[in-house]
């Protein structure tokens, strides 16, 4: 009874952040039981979920990714029937659980008013609202880093440095956390000069986001130890070969003229505001930041710290990809709330604050509508690629390992999958490597790291199938050698191999072909 109460008092006291999140969790769940088509990355992480489970007997492994929501994935594979469902369930927990997270924080470090705000940002912005029935690390890892930062923001560096180790078993670039934390720490350092205690903080810290990375690392060491050349190159051989995504030209954006270097400098400020306008506030906020000396105070520097790193982290690096802006989007929105609470505390007329918070609901609505039609694409029944493609090998024989150049249809068939689509070099070599039959010419290879992976690495050799689309490997524009490497694979393949399954869809070929 003591502990309903307490409850109560908590939901009184915190009313209109539960409704937030009830609201939010009624228009997902609402649109829940349509069909979910899983895009390429959702795929990889049920599939992995299968290897990891399976111990490598069904799925998917790509090393590059971390082991933590494949583990989920996998684990919800085991217990249910309609794991789909339950992955996004579980999505949108993690979701809702950093919205209050972002209102914790925010209550924290400035007020209520400006909390509730940057949760009603942070949750009907566009971008979140579409990705956070993904089932992609974006969410579940920026969780874990929103919880590492309310734990520092209170002192409690040993929880906060076990939070921040967890969010990089979702996804490798939060470890540049650690940079923003020793960051603070040393800020901190110089304004109080108190050394011993900087230290001992610090110390403290990268112990226990180490110990709590110690299992991963002995997972890496064990798999690749035979694989590389020395142990720091075990240890870390993921976040190695993950580096080379850094700069992926598949998903960079041209840099030629002077307007798109400077698109690209400033792209997710950019796509911040194309999803909400009211995230114009963010950068008053970040002036109110300077022009109040919000800097002398730790946490709102600590804040302020994470924004300049993430946001020139992911502006320099090539790959660009909206969702990647969900990782400091949850602080941004604090940033926007607070510029806008103390712009409407600016206003000296009542009729211009009514005028500015009508104006501001108008957004939100807007906002909310937005979102709704997001679901529009969410179909009834499986699109036909799904049922006749990516389910082929549902509740069909499968004797040995099929090698794809996508991992869909490892998400929806539960046998053994090997990839061969990062390259179209390291293809090659896995083709040539995995099936004695065939020998393509691979004097033209690059030797990329991808490629340089598949050479070194143990490959499967009961091969049973192979399934093939050109269009899964990237080729530069009037890159002719690329492209005429693909046309030597297919033809290849296509003579080597039976023919079982062609058909186009969307303007793309695919191919299922099994051994003679």
């Amino acid at each position: 009874m003591k502990y309903l109460n307490q409850l109560r008092q908590q939901l009184e006291d915190n009313k209109i952040i539960a409704i937030i999140i009830v609201l939010f969790l009624t228009i997902k769940l609402f649109f829940l039981f349509r069909f979910h088509t899983l895009i390429w990355d959702e795929a990889v992480y049920i599939a992995m979920g299968k290897y990891i489970y399976s111990l490598g007997q069904q799925g998917i492994l790509e090393i590059i990714r971390p082991i933590g929501l494949p583990s989920i994935f996998g684990l919800s594979w085991k217990l249910f029937d309609n794991y789909i469902v339950i992955d996004e369930i579980i999505e949108l927990l993690f979701a809702a659980g950093s919205i209050i997270l972002v209102y914790l924080i925010a209550t924290k470090v400035f007020n209520k008013k400006t909390a509730i705000f940057a949760a009603l940002l942070y949750a009907f912005t566009p971008l979140f609202f579409l990705y956070a029935g993904y089932f992609l690390s974006e969410i579940p890892s920026t969780f874990f880093i929103l919880l590492s930062i309310y734990f520092f923001i209170q002192q409690k560096y040993i929880s906060s440095a076990i939070a921040a180790g967890a969010a990089l078993y979702f996804r490798l670039p939060q470890g540049l956390f650690l940079i923003i934390v020793g960051i603070t720490l040393f800020i901190e350092f110089i304004r109080k000069r108190k050394f011993s205690k900087t230290v001992t903080n610090g110390l403290l810290y990268l112990f226990f986001f180490f110990l709590i990375l110690s299992p991963y690392m002995f997972i890496n060491y064990q798999l690749y130890k035979d694989e590389t050349c020395c142990l720091s190159h075990a240890l870390f051989r993921p976040l190695i070969l993950a580096s080379y995504h850094q700069n992926n030209p598949a998903d960079a954006l041209p840099t030629i003229t002077f307007l798109e270097k400077m698109y690209n400098a400033f792209y997710y400020l950019i796509i911040f505001l194309k999803h909400n306008i009211l995230l114009i506030f963010g950068f008053f906020g970040i002036i109110l930041f300077f022009t109040k000396r919000l800097y002398k105070t730790t946490n709102k520097t600590f804040l302020f710290v994470f924004i300049l790193i993430s946001l020139l982290y992911y502006s320099i690096i090539a790959n660009k990809q909206e969702r990647f802006g969900l990782v400091f989007l949850p602080i941004f929105s604090i940033f926007a709330a607070y510029g806008l609470i103390s712009t409407y505390e600016k206003l000296s007329k009542k009729s211009f604050k009514i005028a500015f918070m009508v104006f501001v609901g108008i957004i939100m609505i807007i906002l909310l509508s937005i979102d709704l039609n997001f679901y529009f694409w969410r179909s009834a029944e499986s699109p036909e690629i799904i049922k006749d493609y990516y389910q082929y090998y549902v509740g069909k024989q499968v004797d040995g390992v099929i090698l794809t150049t996508d991992p869909v249809p490892a998400a929806y068939t539960d046998a053994a999958f090997h990839p061969f689509y990062e390259s179209i070099d390291e293809g090659i070599v896995i083709i040539n490597r995995s099936m004695p039959n065939i020998n393509i010419d691979a004097s033209m290879l690059k030797g990329d790291i991808n490629t340089a992976y598949a050479e070194n690495s143990t490959l499967p050799a009961n091969i049973f199938a192979v399934i093939f689309s050109k269009h899964a490997f990237y080729c530069a524009p009037g890159d002719a050698v690329c492209r005429q490497k693909i046309d030597v694979l297919f033809s290849a393949i296509n003579s080597s191999m039976k023919n079982v399954f062609q058909k186009e869809y969307y303007g793309n070929t695919y191919y299922i072909y099994e051994k003679k």
